[in-house]
């Protein structure tokens, strides 16, 4: 027995001995947790800087600690004993609701990389609003807050023009009137000048607040640039996230990551899908999540192949079946080359001949040529393909063995060119051709 296993055995054992009703609230409690070891330490230093920066919007906006409390615990965030004194804190703290969120967001800061987590559980609970703060929070610093700062600094830059321009022609007016005064050394001459004075020293303050002010914008617009550069590279960093989770990463990989766009495209114009297609890890759960968050399966990739052309290439016999079973995607799609999913099926090295009986009995054309070389599949699996789809194409499907593509090349002068167990094939080939 494990150590999982034996601690299962004993806590329910105890369990065994609790009152009935206490007793079904602990197992509910306890079937909750994954059992995952909880990550304990500080946060890495991107996702902890993003939770301290809004550290005291996160206290004011989360309203229900309880209840994410209890959320965080299902995820493995918090353990038993972190969720219990929330609920004490909320229960007995002076402005309890406060508190319980202060500390409950201390605790999330030290929980290791349980960031993705902790977003997941603020969307379920309906914060979309304290996830989008978070999200737009780059080294440190809110985009959106800085974006208000800087609408606030460019009224306050705008009101200070008015002001300045005012009191300039105020000035002008002043000095005009004095000039039929400069000769009187009366008292309302004598105000005039203090009233120039004050005027005088006002308008160099505006002036000062008017610099200082244009520098704030400055500074404002910079660090907005910094931070669209910065999101455009966290953006980046994300979708080679995401795809390398598709290619090799779990499910859970994929649901842990915040933001994704599913249809995003790669420089080969692929999409998260077709690297789900070709993945060796639970690609069908992983393909069923993307398309019930709205990946698009009809995407083509820059040489028109489908996802289904991947997945015979790349991809294992239950991916093409829930493909063409549940998506119904066209066994006999053509890309650019108008080569179909067998032509990569017979190329493939992932369950080869038994994605190719598939196909076949789905009513994929054996027959089909390309538009390049009038190729067969047969010259694709002479000149890519293992020696055993050589020989299921010829001895199972009997196709031909003397037949040429335009160019009148035979399939031994593909087998010739192969790197692929060309000895082999070409002895095969050699040797059917002699019986047919």
């Amino acid at each position: 027995m494990d150590l999982i296993s034996n601690f299962n055995y004993v806590l329910f054992s105890v369990l065994e001995k609790i009152p009935g009703k206490v007793r079904n609230n602990k197992t509910s409690i306890i079937k909750m947790s994954t059992y995952q070891v909880k990550q304990k330490g500080q946060m890495p230093k991107e996702d902890y800087r993003k939770i301290q920066a809004n550290l005291c919007y996160l206290v004011e906006h989360i309203k229900e600690p309880v209840n994410l409390a209890n959320k965080l615990f299902e995820e493995n965030v918090f353990d038993a004993d972190e969720t219990d004194a929330i609920k004490k804190i909320y229960m007995t703290a002076e402005k309890g609701r406060w508190a319980a969120a202060d500390k409950l967001v201390m605790y999330v800061l030290n929980c290791g990389d349980a960031y993705g987590r902790f977003i997941k559980c603020l969307r379920e609970l309906g914060y979309r609003e304290i996830v989008n703060v978070l999200e737009n929070t780059t080294n440190g610093k809110n985009k959106t807050n800085l974006m208000t700062e800087q609408d606030k600094t460019r009224h306050q830059l705008e009101e200070l023009h008015k002001d300045h321009d005012l009191t300039k022609q105020e000035l002008e007016n002043l000095k005009k009137q004095m000039e039929t005064l400069k000769t009187r050394q009366d008292g309302d001459s004598k105000q005039m000048l203090k009233k120039i004075e004050k005027l005088e020293t006002y308008k160099k303050q505006t002036e000062v607040k008017e610099v200082l002010t244009k520098k704030r914008m400055d500074e404002l617009e910079t660090c907005i640039k910094t931070l669209t550069l910065n999101d455009e590279d966290t953006r980046k960093q994300q979708q080679q996230q995401l795809f390398k989770a598709c290619r090799h990463g779990t499910l859970y990989d994929i649901k842990n990551m915040v933001n994704i766009d599913v249809n995003v495209r790669d420089v080969f114009d692929l999409t998260p899908l077709f690297t789900c297609c070709m993945s060796s890890v639970s690609p069908v759960d992983k393909i069923k999540y993307l398309v019930s968050h709205g990946a698009d399966i009809n995407a083509r990739d820059k040489y028109n192949n489908t996802i289904l052309h991947h997945a015979c290439y790349s991809g294992t016999l239950s991916t093409v079946q829930y493909l063409v079973d549940d998506l119904h995607m066209d066994v006999n799609t053509t890309d650019y080359n108008s080569q179909t999913p067998l032509f990569t099926c017979c190329i493939s090295s992932v369950s080869t001949v038994d994605k190719i009986k598939y196909l076949v009995s789905h009513g994929a054309d054996i027959n089909a040529r390309d538009s390049i070389y009038n190729d067969t599949i047969l010259h694709w699996a002479c000149l890519h393909g293992t020696l055993s789809s050589v020989q299921y194409l010829v001895d199972c499907l009997h196709l031909d063995v003397h037949v040429k593509d335009k160019y009148g090349n035979t399939l031994l002068d593909c087998c010739r060119l192969s790197p692929i167990e060309s000895k082999e094939k070409i002895k095969y080939i050699t040797d059917q051709m002699k019986l047919k």
